[in-house]
């Protein structure tokens, strides 16, 4: 970016990418880097709704990360089912589990009678 752009009145409205590239006279990849970059001060975000970037109110910055942890969490589940179906190769564990949906699923209460418990009296 040569010259001084005011990012707050820049995303009041939807920007799209390729508006941003002839703004900041760059390539589409560097668009994006650029936008990322200036997500660790501002929230700016995409809806994925077609419209662009935006630089958020508190409403939209919420729905906006909801968003993102809803995709995150359906990607980290595809990965979990791929690997599920793959044979363990070394480093990688056989089969993952996870501590709190664990003990939702035993309980608080569980003890197993084959273990020694070094905290009872």
């Amino acid at each position: 970016m040569d010259r001084k752009i005011d990012i707050k009145s820049l995303f009041v409205k939807p920007v799209k990418r390729s508006e941003l590239s002839v703004i900041f006279n760059c390539s589409d990849r560097e668009a994006r880097r650029i936008v990322s970059s200036l997500m660790q001060e501002y929230n700016i975000v995409n809806l994925q709704d077609g419209r662009g970037y935006v630089l958020a109110d508190d409403e939209t910055a919420v729905k906006y990360a909801m968003q993102e942890r809803k995709r995150g969490i359906a990607s980290l589940k595809k990965s979990n089912l791929i690997l599920s179906r793959c044979r363990p190769v070394f480093g990688m564990p056989e089969k993952v589990v996870y501590v709190k949906a664990h003990f939702r699923r035993i309980g608080k209460t569980y003890t197993d009678k084959n273990q020694i418990n070094l905290f009872e009296e």
